[in-house]
């Protein structure tokens, strides 16, 4: 069951009155003979109704009902400036459909009572259930009632109330006939009187006395009641603004146990009856009703405290009643708050940057933007911030200053800065970086992209440095500066193993008549040089990779990659089975590994192949 329908079934807590054998609620003991109807008895008879989907209304909804029941009426653009609007003044069923009809007829009832979240409109459904409510009362009431004392009423509550914390302290079983005997029977025993109610009218009495769920009502003794208001009192009155439910629950499990309140959904009944004018939510009750995110953010803020830096534990001992996973969520994904190091975070409040400084940061970013349409973090002048700001890595100081200086104008994603609406073309920043390197390993091109996008895919800084840099071996790429080509003599030498149109890359197994370029050659570097030197061949491959997989193939090829790999099988007379087919193609070369990415198509193009030799 959800917390909100848990507070949507929480028990009544009514005076009853008896009458002629039946129970009647005492807020209902009102007659159409009152000029104006007080607003406070219908929220009290309303709150022990029943809506539409079976569970009670909550007190914070009949109010918001009559909320909207005071002041729509004055809104309607009703051409009888003279009739009456105050929807409490109206005595019958009648009355106030003939009055609701004519705010219907109104031009803006529509935008109204959207204005009001449909609020007016339930509201005044549940006032002509009163209404009507209030006729049968009247009906009843001239048949006239013995009432029974208040004094009685009390003294019935009190006994009840005694016996089931004694005999029922794991819940009471409203709807067990075995329980009602025995409970008549106790209270026969030790009360010396019995129990002359139906038992229809019993229940009601129990079901006051304690908490419903799930067919059991729950003794929250006066003793745990007081027990709770006093850790409440005292957590609020150190200026906290909420506590949930679960943590209250686990922080105060043992005794909450022993007291009967065996579960959190029983607790949060016990607050909600205690604390009947605070703002309940799904995950916590206080005195806001802001969003988990802004309440957590607020109440963190509230214990931090002078310090720069703080950490996540340092936290969770201030605020004992929220959940420390949720402090953490917060904490990382809450902008304001800027990672400084494991579990240590700053304030971007607690970073000091003069008014000269951002605009110095501005001016560069905006002059780099011009100038290439993006800048790195790592480009910012921050020497001096970073000196003021001793405390904070140098990290923690690239995100402050983003977020105080830029984040109103720019993106941030990773270490790049962009123009907000620009999209980030990562693949033409790493080809720029590429260009600008002599020399790099394949970690530092992950490294980098991790940097500008905060992800690793190797794809992409391979891509980068494929098409800017050679590669001369699995780790390492150069400059074009330290390489030269003979282009005719390195297209001769591959000439003579690629005999037809392809050939796959592992099937280079000598390099003696290649000539001279400046490095060793090697399967890597005649991947590269396909790529992008030679004038006869190209190279492809299902994906960039270390495997030396892929083939060489004649410009001249008209045939796509997966063709050439259906061509392959087709001359290899491999059996066209999804297994046969992926093995083949790994062993020969034409795929980084036995996968079966795009093995179908591949078989489908063989069949079509073999369709046309046949």
């Amino acid at each position: 069951m959800s917390l909100l329908n848990i507070l949507n079934n929480r028990s009544k807590q009514n005076n009853l009155r008896v009458s002629l054998g039946k129970t009647t609620d005492s807020s209902i003991n009102k007659t159409s003979t009152k000029t104006v109807i007080d607003p406070e008895d219908i929220v009290k008879w309303l709150v022990t109704q029943t809506n539409a989907n079976g569970s009670l209304y909550l007190e914070s909804v009949a109010r918001q009902y009559i909320h909207a029941l005071r002041f729509a009426p004055k809104k309607f653009e009703i051409s009888d400036v003279a009739i009456n609007r105050n929807v409490f003044a109206f005595q019958t069923p009648d009355e106030l459909n003939d009055f609701w009809e004519t705010c219907k007829a109104a031009s803006n009832y529509k935008q109204v009572n959207m204005e009001t979240s449909g609020a007016f409109s339930a509201g005044m459904n549940c006032l002509l259930r009163y209404l009507k409510h209030l006729s049968v009362y009247e009906e009843e009431t001239a048949l006239h009632t013995v009432s029974v004392p208040k004094k009685q009423e009390e003294n019935i509550i009190e006994k009840l109330t005694s016996l089931l914390e004694t005999h029922y302290s794991n819940g009471y079983r409203i709807n067990s006939p075995i329980e009602m005997t025995k409970l008549r029977g106790f209270a026969a025993a030790e009360c010396g009187e019995e129990l002359k109610f139906s038992d229809d009218e019993l229940k009601k009495h129990i079901r006051s006395c304690g908490i419903e769920l799930n067919s059991k009502v729950f003794i929250a003794s006066a003793e745990t009641k007081e027990h709770i208001k006093t850790i409440v009192s005292d957590y609020f009155g150190s200026g906290a603004q909420a506590i949930f439910y679960e943590e209250f629950f686990n922080k105060n499990e043992k005794w909450l146990i022993e007291a009967s309140v065996v579960t959190e959904d029983i607790l949060l009944c016990v607050l909600a009856r205690i604390y009947r004018g605070m703002e309940f939510t799904k995950t916590f009750f206080g005195v806001t009703h802001d969003t988990v995110e802004t309440v957590i953010k607020s109440e963190i803020l509230r214990v931090w405290g002078d310090s720069v830096l703080i950490n996540y534990n340092q936290i969770a001992e201030r605020l004992t009643y929220i959940p420390f996973t949720r402090i953490k969520h917060t904490l990382a994904f809450n902008h304001e708050f800027i990672w400084n190091s494991e579990g240590t975070y700053t304030h971007v409040n607690k970073v000091i940057i003069s008014k000269d400084e951002k605009e110095a940061v501005s001016r560069a970013v905006k002059k780099e933007c011009a100038a290439h349409g993006y800048t790195s973090v790592n480009n910012l002048p921050l020497q001096e911030i970073a000196e003021r700001n001793h405390e904070l890595s140098i990290s923690a100081i690239q995100c402050a200053v983003y977020s105080i200086c830029l984040s109103d104008e720019y993106d941030k994603n990773g270490k790049i800065i962009t123009p907000k609406g620009k999209a980030l073309n990562a693949l033409e920043i790493m080809k720029v970086y590429c260009l600008s390197l002599d020399k790099c390993t394949l970690d530092d091109l992950l490294q980098y992209e991790e940097e500008i996008t905060g992800e690793v895919h190797r794809f992409l800084p391979m891509g980068a440095a494929f098409s800017t840099m050679v590669r001369v071996d699995k780790e390492t790429f150069v400059a074009d500066k330290y390489l030269a080509f003979n282009k005719a003599q390195v297209d001769r030498a591959i000439a003579k193993f690629v005999t037809g149109n392809y050939l796959p890359l592992k099937s280079f197994t000598t390099f003696g008549t290649f000539p001279d370029c400046g490095q060793r050659w090697n399967l890597f570097l005649l991947e590269s040089y396909c790529r992008r030197f030679s004038k006869q061949f190209r190279f492809d491959t299902p994906s960039v990779n270390s495997r030396n997989a892929g083939a060489v193939i004649r410009k001249n090829c008209g045939l796509s990659y997966t063709e050439i790999m259906a061509d392959a099988v087709t001359h290899a007379k491999i059996p066209l089975k999804e297994e046969r087919v992926a093995n083949f193609l790994f062993e020969a070369g034409f795929t980084g590994r036995s996968a079966r990415t795009k093995v179908n198509e591949v078989i489908e193009a063989a069949k079509v192949l073999q369709g046309r030799k046949a």
